[in-house]
């Protein structure tokens, strides 16, 4: 799934190269002949001209990037009053949710590291669940990417010693992904892929409940085959999805989270 999103990716930035070169060419053909680039005068401010348009660009992103992120966190802590939710991010976490959130992200998916901006605590009769946005990375040197996730801490996982990943399949996912587990031949089997490194395990924590939840959560309009995964671990589980996800998604992914978390027990 990584490599199909790195290759994705790679494909739009050599398409976004071959954009802005054509368009350094049409204005070179156009404009190139002008009497102003012999000129003394942009000879001297060239070089500064560069540089300055170079950093207004970045600082222009920058602003807009962060204007973007403050807004959707005021819509964001909005949505969880209205539900009647506690609501943290950095700026404001009077209890301390975001350091405890991290703490368990640590423990339940120990092969990432978590940045967690923002907190939404949903009242659960099982256990805890938390809604967070975050930036994230696997535990090997590499780029933060930004995401969304429900942490679920869970009773019928305490006896788990270590990982196991449940990803939607796709034919790159089955060729590539290392320490799959055989889950046999049912609908489940044939929509998702199981990693783990120790199969027995992987066999007794993904059970029939939890087959059956995630085999019809694949008619669910908001499944993306590349867009998500679910870890579990010692003490609960984690729905991760690979991008910052809209305010209307937050619902559908707490009655996931309740009915795995059923499933669980």
């Amino acid at each position: 799934m990584r490599l199909l999103m790195f290759l994705l990716f790679f494909l739009i930035a050599v398409l976004l190269l071959s954009f802005g070169s054509s368009i350094i060419a049409f204005i070179y053909d156009h404009l190139g002949g002008l009497s102003i680039w012999k000129s003394q005068i942009w000879k001297t401010w060239k070089t500064p001209v560069i540089v300055i348009a170079s950093i207004a660009g970045i600082a222009l992103l920058t602003t807009a990037a962060l204007h973007s992120s403050k807004k959707h966190e005021k819509a964001e802590k909005e949505f969880a009053i209205a539900q009647g939710w506690k609501y943290a991010d950095k700026r404001n976490d009077p209890v301390g949710m975001i350091a405890r959130v991290s703490a368990i992200l640590d423990k339940v998916s120990h092969e990432k590291l978590y940045d967690v901006n923002t907190v939404m605590a949903v009242p659960h009769k099982q256990g805890n669940l938390y809604l967070f946005g975050c930036w994230y990375s696997e535990r090997t040197p590499g780029k933060y990417k930004l995401g969304s996730g429900c942490l679920i801490e869970s009773d019928g996982l305490r006896g788990l010693t270590s990982q196991v990943v449940i990803t939607p399949s796709t034919g790159i996912d089955r060729a590539l992904t290392l320490r799959q587990v055989d889950m046999g031949d049912s609908e489940f089997a044939h929509s998702y892929v199981v990693s783990a490194r120790d199969p027995a395990e992987a066999a007794r924590a993904v059970n029939e409940g939890l087959k059956a939840v995630l085999a019809g959560y694949r008619n669910s309009p908001y499944f993306n085959s590349y867009n998500f995964e679910i870890t579990l671990g010692p003490g609960g589980a984690v729905i991760l999805r690979w991008a910052q996800i809209p305010i209307e998604e937050w619902l559908p992914m707490v009655d996931l989270a309740r009915n795995l978390e059923t499933a669980m027990h």
